[in-house]
């Protein structure tokens, strides 16, 4: 049987920084890029506050910056970020509270890419949102 997403949430991995030989992604060769870990992404979406939802590029951004890097790899944090969510889930199965998982749907939007690939409808993510909105005005 396979792991599931939150034993490979928590595998070890180490982060890396390329520098680019070829263009890749709408960046030049040279460029230098961060490639996270799923930890790493899990890490920056918990510590985004209540109400605050933010896109990918955006995380992507923050990443790069914070590891001193021109971008961050778009392939790999949308895996991450989806195996982040897919961990959250589980937990949610499982009998967690939802203020106990990471609050994934603060960077996935209902419509996008990753969240087309989870198991839970555009409405489940709007309400999510929609909940943490009503948290953060109190």
């Amino acid at each position: 049987m396979g792991q599931t997403a939150t034993e490979r949430l928590n595998r070890a991995k180490s982060s890396k920084r390329v520098v680019l030989k070829t263009d890749f992604a709408g960046l030049n060769a040279g460029s230098s890029m961060f490639v996270a870990t799923p930890k790493i992404v899990d890490d920056y979406v918990n510590q985004l506050p209540v109400g605050q939802f933010i896109s990918m590029p955006e995380l992507r951004a923050d990443l790069a910056i914070e590891h001193d890097c021109d971008a961050t790899c778009p392939l790999t944090t949308a895996i991450f970020l989806r195996l982040v969510a897919e961990a959250a889930l589980e937990q949610l199965e499982s009998g967690s509270e939802i203020e106990n998982v990471t609050p994934f749907w603060r960077v996935v939007a209902p419509g996008d890419q990753v969240s087309s690939r989870l198991p839970v409808n555009r409405q489940w993510l709007e309400r999510r949102r929609n909940d943490e909105l009503l948290l953060s005005i109190d």
